[in-house]
């Protein structure tokens, strides 16, 4: 009976971890275009790539929980720089995040740090022109576990992204990582306006036509 109970309690147990995981995140230092560092409140996002296994350029809009930055880039989790109170530094634990709840997303699945200087919890939007910054890493560095989706039911998988000018939780000089590496250098993509999308249309069907059209 003793051993029934316990083999009950262990599949439970497993039950109850399966296709859950969670992350310690630590960051240091994320900056705006300019390299300063980004304040409290800005935005940070932990991204997915589902299928494809790289990361898409932004494009502007909304970006909730769950949103898709592209086919198959995700929004996992949502977070600022508060817990830290540190700026450009990002420090904390995410709550358990379940795989089911994201179409495609398997252990093994890339992951990736977004960081939005413009951008907050509260107002989750960036505009064409906006910049912001990304980091992946599929080996691991400073610490670090590779930025990949680990197996279901592990707790507090730690994804750490140092850079040589960090001062509070970074090696310093010693980071893997150079100071660019945290500036927020990329611009969201304007959507393509509906001008270029006819002249776009029209070039596809002269050439599938194989004639001149000018």
């Amino acid at each position: 009976m003793r051993l029934l109970s316990a083999l009950t309690a262990l599949f439970l147990l497993t039950a109850s971890l399966q296709g859950s995981v969670s992350f310690y995140l630590n960051a240091d230092l994320l900056k705006d275009q300019n390299g300063n560092p980004i304040p409290d409140s800005s935005l940070v996002m932990l991204v997915v790539s589902t299928m494809d296994g790289t990361f898409s350029t932004m494009g502007p809009g909304y970006v909730p929980l769950g949103s898709y930055l592209s086919d198959d880039d995700v929004v996992v989790y949502l977070t600022d720089l508060s817990l830290s109170g540190i700026p450009g530094v990002l420090d904390g634990a995410t709550p358990e995040l379940l795989l089911e709840d994201v179409a495609g997303w398997d252990a093994g699945d890339p992951l990736a740090v977004y960081w939005l200087p413009g951008a907050t919890l509260a107002q989750p939007e960036i505009n064409a022109g906006d910049s912001y910054g990304m980091y992946t890493d599929s080996e691991g560095h400073d610490g670090s576990y590779p930025w990949v989706t680990p197996l279901d039911g592990t707790s507090g998988w730690q994804l750490m992204f140092y850079t040589q000018d960090g001062v509070d939780y970074s090696p310093g000089a010693e980071a893997f990582n150079p100071a660019e590496a945290g500036l927020a250098s990329l611009a969201a993509a304007p959507e393509p306006t509906r001008g270029l999308l006819f002249v776009l249309g029209a070039l596809m069907m002269c050439t599938r036509r194989r004639r001149r059209c000018f």
